[in-house]
């Protein structure tokens, strides 16, 4: 296997008609297998003075010429293994091979030697923990989100502005907290988004990314909502109310049995989305299965209303347990149940944008949700006695935190009940 690579100056004339002798291109051929190919190498001479025709590289007396031969030597390399390697492959090798191969070879080091944008960290965060986390649709949409934010964030800063690592600073933190504030966002979903946002960040060092600022000084003290304001579930009169309320229209009707199944169990709608025949033990008395979220394994012993629920489906061709719609519709539906059932209890809000206090009034039915069904289950069980251990092996809930945060929240549901009997004294005083 006979071949070589030999570099020249190019003889091409000037406008004069006499050779170049300035930035003058260096060529190579290579001649092996009875083929023969000429190109350029990309390099220039300032000066044909430059050129050793005997040693057909820089002249010794030219500055930096051991660098700039070295650059020839691994070039011809390249060359060399291009060949062999098409060679070994059977492929056959000529100029229009050799300059994709040599154009790959360039990228492929432009690559290794470019440091990685903003984006292309991000999206491997994305990637190598959404893996190794496990991670949900749901909890992927909250990043595309987050990095759709980055992107909308840069659109509002001076021309041709790139996030880039080496310049987030304090006053960076403090212009992007500016921009979630424009949008009129909430307080609590603004420390959720600088939540996820210091997550990425803590993967960045771990990859021995350097940041020009320690991000966790930066705090956002807006107010917030008390734990649990959000929480509001049906009281156990609305949801049996529900449950054998009658409803005409099909759609209504299996949004209704999925939501109250929900109550009855304290399965999240992905679960519900998830819950298969299999998944119920045969006599019906349990489920038994592996949460989507948490990945944590429950069996949730079934109360008749949900067995009766399940008794609506089990003769389906489906080998889902229940008919659960997309989330947007079936939440829209709520809506309407909550509606049809006159769920008119009005329920105050209070929440924070910025320094600005955000009160409104709404009904109960205007944020009837998928995850009110969780909040129901939770909060009868411990309302009826259910105790708090059980209901956390029931529920996967692990945080002690959050069962109080119920506890609370059933002492306004106690008050709630006990003014009652004042109301009815004044009913009877008033002879209604």
């Amino acid at each position: 296997m006979s071949y070589s690579i030999r570099f020249y100056t190019d003889m091409r004339k000037d406008s004069t008609g006499n050779p170049k002798v300035k930035n003058v291109p260096i060529r190579f051929s290579f001649t092996g297998d009875g083929i023969r190919i000429m190109s350029t190498t990309g390099q220039k001479l300032e000066n044909i003075n430059q050129w050793s025709k005997i040693g057909r590289n820089y002249k010794a007396s030219v500055a930096n010429a051991s660098d700039k031969n070295k650059k020839l030597e691994d070039f011809a390399k390249s060359i060399e293994k291009i060949y062999l390697d098409a060679k070994k492959a059977g492929i056959k090798f000529n100029l229009e091979y050799l300059r994709t191969a040599l154009l790959e070879k360039k990228q492929q080091k432009e690559a290794e030697t470019t440091p990685e944008s903003f984006y292309d960290l991000f999206d491997r965060f994305v990637t190598e923990q959404k893996v190794k986390n496990s991670w949900t649709t749901g909890t992927i949409n909250l990043w595309i989100v987050l990095k759709n934010k980055f992107i909308e964030f840069e659109s509002k800063q001076k021309k041709n502005y790139k996030i880039e690592i080496s310049k987030i600073d304090e006053d960076f933190l403090q212009t992007y907290l500016k921009f979630l504030l424009e949008k009129d966002y909430k307080n609590s979903y603004i420390k959720k988004t600088l939540k996820l946002t210091f997550w990425f960040f803590n993967w960045c060092r771990t990859k021995g990314i350097e940041f020009p600022y320690d991000y966790s000084k930066f705090k956002f003290k807006g107010n917030t909502p008390k734990a649990g304001a959000n929480i509001r579930p049906l009281t156990m009169e609305q949801l049996l109310y529900l449950y054998r309320m009658p409803i005409q229209n099909l759609e209504l009707s299996q949004v209704r049995d999925v939501f109250c199944f929900s109550c009855f169990t304290g399965l999240r709608y992905s679960d519900l989305k998830n819950l298969k025949k299999a998944d119920i033990s045969e006599n019906k008395e349990f489920i038994k299965l592996i949460t989507i979220k948490t990945s944590e394994p429950l069996l949730i012993p079934l109360v008749k209303f949900a067995r009766e629920i399940l008794s609506n489906y089990e003769n389906t061709f489906s080998k889902m347990a229940l008919p659960v719609f997309y989330q947007i519709k079936y939440n829209h539906h709520l809506r309407e149940l909550g509606k049809l059932a006159e769920f008119n209890e009005e329920i105050p809000s209070v929440n924070f944008s910025g320094n600005k206090r955000i009160e409104i009034t709404f009904k109960k039915w205007e944020r009837l949700t998928s995850h009110v069904g969780r909040q129901t289950f939770i909060t009868n069980a411990i309302f009826l006695g259910m105790p708090g251990e059980v209901v956390k092996d029931l529920t996967g809930q692990s945080s002690d935190e959050m069962l109080r945060i119920y506890y609370k929240i059933l002492d306004k549901q106690k008050l709630a009940e006990m003014a009652k009997f004042e109301q009815y004294d004044n009913k009877i005083s008033n002879g209604v």
